[in-house]
Parts: structure tokens; sequence; C-alpha cells
């Protein structure tokens, strides 16, 4: 439940009142002054005591304050009052309710340049981000309680603005927590043909025609690279065609694409046994689409969108794809495999085809593609490569918007003799080591200089969220699946519909 109030702060009632203080203000900032009155100058006290820190994220916190009905104050450190921005307030929000998930109602005072609208978003998205936890099959799993959140408002002409932008942040966070849990889904569970339930049943709740092409299908059209990775599983692989339909047939058509590799062992070139087990992640590019087409779905932009996620196991095994095989995709070029362990811009790039083959006028996909995206950003930003630096600048101001941290990496011409086949149109892996060590060169572009091959004169972006898609550090969300790309994908379809009218 969500309640806006601007009524004083000696009357407002709530468990827990969490206000952001900058590092770079006044002691005691003016906004807070009748605040510091209702309790007798103890806020000041505890704002200038040297102990107390407002670093980002650093809390101090007041157990039953003097003069306020909150049972508990929390002063959240916000960084420098220069840099604040969307991203860091909704971290702020996500950071309280998680610290405090025994309580079941939050009220927030969110201060810094930003409008009502974002306010309110930020509070309500990144306390619902906040709030999911990854123990789904822990016996006894305790979930948090909060049930109600309270923005405060400087005043009651702000109410409306406030509620607009706390409903958009509620869409946002209920689909990003809906493509963190199919994330965190085992993968005996979460197989190829539940993953296309999945997409059948949320197409029919938001009134999308959906297609999905099994192993027959994809024998008849050709899409030869998704059946090489998946023929070895027993659960076959499924390409996942969602279409929405927000303006006439004439108008642009943008294709959101998902790698949905529900487990990757490596196939014949396979992963070391530590760390497999974080390979059911390796469809959060997939997931991604699906709580992308969830926010399109409900707030239906004027614009034609097409959510396609190619979706298989990658296993060992008699009849599994190995390296030095060919395959001819979709498009008709042939790859040459030197890794099947790069099977991911495989699936891909017949997904990219089908979706020009669809009637795609702009093209972004989103994929765990590359461990060389992890050294290159590490777990904090997500790389972009692109063929058309217009549509790549589309995307990054849609992610900046969103919160989320992107790069651009770039794909210049020369990268392209690195996918050079002396047997095929190109290899699915570097095909060779610098001279002058053992590493392979710039994987994460190699991977993108692949896919460019499909995507051919239409405008497109690449996403690899190897490194973001995954959270391993206790902060402001869980440690698990992030459902990074879902807002940035949702915003960027948003934002050309209001180009559009």
């Amino acid at each position: 439940m969500l309640r806006i109030d601007s009524k004083p702060f000696p009357e407002i009632k709530s468990d827990i009142l969490a206000i952001n203080i900058f590092d770079d203000e006044p002691p005691l900032p003016k906004d807070l002054a009748d605040l510091d009155g209702a309790m007798s100058g103890l806020l000041n006290e505890a704002l200038s005591d040297t102990t107390s820190s407002r670093n980002l994220y650093e809390v101090t916190s007041l157990f039953r304050p003097r003069g306020l009905l909150v049972k508990r104050l929390l002063l959240i450190g916000s960084g420098s009052k220069h840099d604040f921005n969307f991203e860091i307030a909704t971290r702020i929000a996500s950071f309280v309710a998680r610290q405090v998930r025994s309580v079941s109602e939050i009220a927030f005072f969110m201060r810094g340049e930003l409008s009502a609208e974002r306010r309110g978003q930020a509070c309500i998205e990144g306390a619902l981000l906040g709030t999911l936890e990854m123990g789904k099959y822990k016996t006894g799993n305790s979930k948090s309680i909060l049930e109600s959140i309270i923005i405060l408002s400087s005043t009651p002409a702000e109410e409306g603005e406030i509620r607009r932008g706390a409903e958009r942040g509620r869409i946002y966070a209920e689909a990003t927590n809906y493509a963190r849990d199919l994330v965190n889904e085992p993968s005996n569970i979460l197989t190829p043909k539940r993953f296309a339930e999945k997409a059948i049943a949320l197409a029919k709740e938001h009134g999308m025609q959906v297609d999905v092409l099994g192993p027959d299908r994809m024998i008849e059209s050709g899409l030869n690279a998704i059946l090489g990775v998946g023929k070895a599983s027993n659960e076959p692989p499924q390409l996942c065609v969602l279409k929405y339909e927000g303006a006439d047939s004439q108008s642009p058509t943008v294709a959101i694409i998902g790698k949905g590799i529900t487990f990757d062992s490596g196939g014949i070139s396979l992963k070391e046994p530590d760390g497999m087990h974080y390979m059911k992640f390796d469809m959060s590019g997939g997931a991604a689409i699906l709580g992308a087409m969830k926010i399109i779905g409900t707030l239906r932009p004027k614009i034609n969108v097409l959510g396609i996620v190619a979706v298989a196991e990658n296993m060992p095994g008699g009849g599994a794809q190995k390296p030095g095989d060919v395959v001819r995709a979709f498009n008709k070029k042939t790859i040459e495999i030197l890794s099947t362990d790069a099977e991911g811009r495989l699936v891909l790039a017949d997904a990219i085809s089908y979706a020009r083959h669809l009637g795609a006028s702009y093209l972004v996909d989103i994929a765990t593609l590359t461990g060389a995206c992890i050294v290159a950003l590490g777990e904090i930003t997500t790389g972009v490569m692109t063929n058309d630096e217009n549509w790549a600048a589309q995307v990054l101001e849609a992610a900046k918007y969103a919160g989320e941290k992107m790069w651009l990496l770039p794909t210049f011409p020369e990268y392209r003799d690195l996918i050079e086949s002396e047997i095929a149109d190109m290899t699915n892996s570097v095909n060779r080591k610098v001279a002058h060590g053992s590493a392979k060169p710039a994987g994460a572009i190699v991977g993108a200089m692949l896919l460019r091959e499909f995507a051919e004169n239409t405008p497109w972006a690449h996403l690899d969220i190897a490194g973001t898609a995954w959270n391993s550090r206790k902060g402001y969300l869980a440690v698990g699946p992030t459902g990074v790309g879902v807002r940035t994908l949702a915003q960027l379809i948003l934002s050309m519909n209001v180009t559009a009218s």
C-alpha cells in the first residue's frame, strides 16, 4: 500500500523514517531545521557527531527519537549532492528496505535535485527491488513483511506527480523481480519447454500474439545454429516470439532479443566444474526480454515490438555439436565451431536473423555472452556494442534514465579479422592468441562482431550482461540475479513511443 503525506514530521507515524543526507551540505540542512526543532536539537547533535558518516549507503540510526511518532529514524549517507541522481536514489530506497526487513511500514523523505515524479518512482522501485529474496527453496523461508510505504512530500501540490512516479516504479520493479525470479530457478525446473510456457502465459496475460518454434519447425525454417547448440540435450530448444502491436503495420518495429540458455555446461568444450552451478543464470538475457515485455504490455506504448528469446540447454553427449563442426545459420551464413562454449552467439545469430525476417526495423540483443566483458568492465557496467552509434546513443540514454550503468565498446572493422575462418564464413570464437601472451584478444568485442554479421544493415545494439546479471555482494540487492536490462529495454521502447507521438 502506498501513502503520500505532506504533514509535518512530528505527525508522521511509521516504523521507519528514512532520510538521505549529503556529505557536501551543512551539518544541519535548512530543509531539516523543522525536524531538528521537533526533536529538540537531537538531529543536529547526531549529524554533527564526528562518528556519523555521510558516505554512500552508510547509516546513522536513532531509536525512538524524541519528538517523533516513528519508532526509528535512519539517516542514509548519499555521497555528494552534486552526484546524486535517480540511480542512487533507487539504491538508497532498496538499501533501506533490505536493512529493515522485519518492519511493515517505511516512510521515505527523499531529498536532492530530482523531480517529484522521479522521487516517487525511486522510492517505490527501490523498496520493491530490495525486498525480493532468493531463498524460495529453503524450508521455512522468511520473507519481507513490508506492507506499506509512505512517501513524504514537501507540499500537497506534489502529491499527484509522486503518485504517477510511484506507479511507474511499481510496474518497473515488479517486472524486474519477475525476471530475477526466473533467473533464480534451477535448470531442472526452468527447462526450455517451461520457459516457453512462461512466455506464452505472459503474452496471453497482456494480449500479445505469441509463437513458439520447436525443433521440427526450426528444421523447416533453417534455424540450424540454435538446433546445433541444443541437440545433445534431452530438453529440446525453443524459439519464443512475442508480438506486441501498438501501432499500425507501416510503423517501425523494434525487436528485443535475448539469450535463453537455461543451463550451460559448455558442451564438448566443457566448463570447469567449479562454479558451473551458476550457469542456470545463462538465460538472464531471455528473462530480461520477458520482464521488459511485461512492462510494455502494461503501459501499452504506441509502437510495435517483437520480444524474441532463443532457448536451449548446452550439454555434452554423443549427439553434441563438436569443435571443428560447421553450421549454416538461418541467413545461410556458415559458422565454424571452435568452441562449443561460445554457444550464446550461435543462438542469437539465428534469433537476430529471424527478427529481421519478421520485419524488425531496429534490433537490441541482451546476453550473458562473454567472461571477457567481466574482465573489461567487472560486475558494475554492461558492455554495449553496435553497428549504428545513433541507435546505441538511444540505448545508452535509456539506460541512464533507468539507472543502469552501460558503456560503449568499439566494433572497428579490424576486429572482424579475429573471426576469419579458413573453411567457413566465420568462426564462433577468437581464432588465435595474441603473439605476446596466452590470452585471446578482445573476447567481448569478438562475440559482438559475429552477431553484427547477422544484424547486417539493420540498426543493432548488443548488451553483454555477463558481469551485471548476477550480484555477488551483499548490499542494496540480495545476492543473486539483478534483472539487469529489464528497465533499460522498457524505457527504450517507451522513449521511442514519446518520440513517435
